[in-house]
């Protein structure tokens, strides 16, 4: 009996140690997938937006891939109601890659817009981008989620070989 105890402890220890490591390892799958599979949302960012026709543009977001027909552009000081100023009339969203491989958002200032609510006037902006590293694909995506999945599953396998391997689950078993 004590020999199968001395086994317990060593089991105990083992899934322990094995739990720690697997934790972090799991933790950071985890914010991996999250930041490839999830969009996010900025609302009410006030910005000031380039002079008519500039190329590229005013750059909106560092690294992210705004989505088109999500933007929402509105006059800062609420003269025109606090609604749309009309995005499509006055502003154009345009992503680019650049030379760092990320892609980049402008905000491009159309040739109908004037400074009462176009160029060099502040707005509120609000839209949905995808971080960098976004995965498009809708099937790749639901696989990033079962990679933390079988994660998990892994750590439940290596408890039941651990306890098979050094544990008293082992002599039971092949009794």
């Amino acid at each position: 009996m004590v020999e199968v105890l001395k086994g317990d402890g060593a089991a105990i220890l083992s899934v322990f140690v094995g739990a720690l490591i697997a934790i972090v390892i799991i933790a950071a799958i985890g914010t991996a997938v999250v930041a490839s599979t999830e969009t996010g949302t900025v609302v009410n960012l006030t910005f000031t937006p380039s002079n008519v026709n500039v190329t590229p543009g005013t750059l909106l977001t560092p690294g992210r891939d705004v989505l088109a027909g999500t933007v929402l552009i509105t006059n800062e000081t609420g003269t025109t109601g606090n609604t749309d100023i009309g995005t499509a009339a006055r502003y154009s969203i345009q992503n680019f890659v650049a030379n760092d491989g990320l892609v980049h958002s402008y905000l491009v200032t159309n040739s109908s817009a004037g400074p009462d609510g176009g160029y060099n006037v502040s707005v509120n902006l609000s839209y949905e981008y995808r971080g960098t590293g976004y995965i498009n694909d809708s099937g790749g995506r639901a696989i990033a989620g079962l990679i933390t999945l079988f994660a998990a599953l892994a750590i439940v396998v290596f408890v039941i070989v651990v306890f098979v391997k050094r544990g008293s689950m082992g002599p039971l078993l092949r009794s």
